[in-house]
């Protein structure tokens, strides 16, 4: 539960940090608000870094295709050798 307490307030101080002045002085980073942007940029940042995990290792998949000589199928996402 620890790491997820230190990802919160790590994202509520960047976000807080990143919006513009006036918004950001009208919320307490102590309350269930800053909380909740930090939860919020936390949970977003996991959901892009899989989704751009994911991407990675289909252009790895398909760069090995191509290397080995084989026909990426992007129908099927499978190589055809």
């Amino acid at each position: 539960m620890e790491i997820l307490e230190i990802l919160v307030r790590f994202f509520r101080r960047l976000i807080l940090k990143v919006i513009p002045k006036p918004i950001s002085r009208h919320i307490d980073p102590d309350s269930i608000l800053g909380d909740a942007i930090g939860l919020v940029g936390s949970v977003l940042t996991i959901i892009f870094c899989a989704y751009l995990f994911t991407l990675v290792a289909q252009e790895i998949s398909i760069d090995r295709c191509l290397d080995s000589g084989g026909k990426w199928d992007y129908e099927v996402e499978k190589c055809i050798n």
